[in-house]
């Protein structure tokens, strides 16, 4: 009896001490993902169309550079996949010999230890070198590193969100955070893609999806209403299996430039993604109307305000891909293409406005790569006026890309890119031919390379190559 009375004891003992473990939740999940790259670029008359022998001061824009990015994403997920946060961390872009390091101060490296010169006797004179420095400056920031002894202070935050379904209504989830944003995106690249602080509303049913967002552009004095607020909202449809369709509307609340109201910036378009038997198509329409300061005239304002669409073409020919694209922006007689969306103005201009310059439509692969921001390059472009900046531009071209192999393919273009109303940096015109290779080295590790020549319809010829490789993990 006394046997039994303890077995029953010491049971009820191990499964009380079982059962708060049985009670606890299922514990998340912990993932890592990311990407290790290094980008090498090289191009001469690029960014002003001329050769540096006219004037070596002003025309010396050869250049050639090599860059690298590391980024790491840590994911944490709930056993039920209900409730998600990521932290993304980012080191670069780190380019080579540049942003710093503890040593090198002979040579001007930022942040490098000043050097002091001793006081030197010039031969066969009584005069001296008047001691000083070289170097100084700072190795902190997100670039920093580069130069020799790469003592670099430069880990950056580029994701930090917490994302959850909302209770009790199917289909719909929160993010909170940093994280990605985009308006209007399609094949040529989107109106607007960047990272930010904010709060994003997702809905999908089925065939009509919902995205809202609100970011934080910029908080101004806290103490002060001066902040610049982006809001955005996205209806997508699913109109057949082979066709989908979404309709947008951005509105940027300016708070920092004086007598705006809520709604005197704005966008609104749609795109349409459609396959037709092997062919598939990708459009894009916008309409934009923004408020400028007026030069001279303080607390008054003048509108930019205009359009663009784009159009482009997969189609599979045998063994080749073939790609036609072609878009159009409305421009101004005041207001050269490409160049700073912002700025004062003396007048109402008809020039598409951007949300933000230089992050807008981009390059199909092996069409204006360079004059368009170099997408084979991950859009790192050359930081040219028309750089993933279209607005006063129309451009169309063609290009092929054939598969050598399954882990090899090769490719070209060529783009004709025009000025819709004041001249760009390259005339009203400019040709440009591209041609690259995409080589598969590993599963994870892959290679691009893009080189493209320019003939502009005034100035020099231009030129431009690059290369990228990238490990995903």
């Amino acid at each position: 009896m006394k046997r039994v009375l303890v077995l029953l004891v010491g049971g009820a003992l191990v499964l009380g001490s079982a059962l708060p473990v049985l009670a606890q939740p299922p514990a998340p999940s912990v993932t890592f993902s990311g990407a290790m790259r290094t980008i090498g670029i090289t191009s001469d008359n690029l960014r002003d169309y001329q050769n540096s022998d006219k004037n070596p001061l002003t025309s010396r824009d050869s250049e050639a550079r090599i860059l690298q990015r590391f980024r790491l994403f840590t994911t944490i997920e709930s056993a039920d996949k209900k409730v998600r946060a990521q932290w993304g961390l980012e080191i670069g872009d780190v380019t080579y010999g540049a942003g710093g390091g503890s040593n090198g101060a002979e040579f001007n490296c930022p942040g490098a230890a000043p050097v002091v010169n001793p006081t030197v006797a010039v031969p066969g004179t009584i005069a001296t070198v008047t001691p000083g420095t070289v170097g100084g400056g700072t190795r902190v920031g997100p670039g920093a590193g580069g130069c020799v002894g790469a003592d670099g202070v430069n880990v950056e935050t580029k994701r930090l969100f917490l994302r959850f379904e909302v209770p009790g209504v199917p289909g719909l989830a929160l993010t909170t955070g940093i994280q990605g944003f985009s308006f209007l995106n399609n094949a040529i690249g989107p109106v607007f893609a960047d990272d930010g602080s904010g709060i994003k509303l997702n809905w999908k049913g089925d065939p009509v999806d919902v995205e809202a967002y609100w970011v934080k552009v910029s908080e101004g004095n806290v103490f002060n209403a001066d902040d610049v607020d982006m809001w955005a909202v996205k209806v997508g449809a699913n109109v057949t299996k082979d066709v989908r369709l979404t309709l947008e509307g951005m509105v940027i609340d300016e708070r920092n430039l004086a007598g705006q109201s809520f709604g005197d910036t704005f966008w609104i378009g749609a795109t349409v993604s459609a396959n037709i038997g092997t062919i598939n198509l990708d459009g894009g329409f916008v309409y934009g109307q923004r408020a400028h300061a007026a030069a001279g005239a303080p607390g008054q304002t003048f509108d930019e305000s205009g359009y663009g669409a784009n159009l482009t073409a997969r189609i599979p020919v045998g063994p080749l891909n073939v790609a036609v694209s072609g878009f159009y922006t409305s421009g101004d007689d005041t207001r050269p293409a490409g160049g700073p969306s912002g700025g004062a103005l003396t007048k109402d201009s008809d020039r598409l406005p951007l949300p933000v310059a230089g992050d807008s439509w981009g390059s199909v692969p092996y069409i204006g790569e360079f004059i368009m921001g170099a997408i084979t390059l991950e859009q790192f472009g050359v930081g040219t006026a028309t750089d993933e900046n279209p607005a006063g531009l129309y451009g169309l071209g063609a290009a092929v890309t054939y598969a050598v192999t399954p882990d090899l393919a090769v490719g070209g273009g060529v783009a004709y890119i025009g000025a819709t109303d004041a001249a760009g940096p390259f005339g009203d015109s400019a040709f440009e031919i591209d041609a690259g290779i995409r080589y598969q080295i590993y599963p994870n590790l892959w290679l691009k390379a893009v080189g493209g020549y320019i003939l502009p319809d005034k100035g020099d010829d231009a030129w431009a190559a690059g290369f990228i490789t990238q490990f995903d993990f």
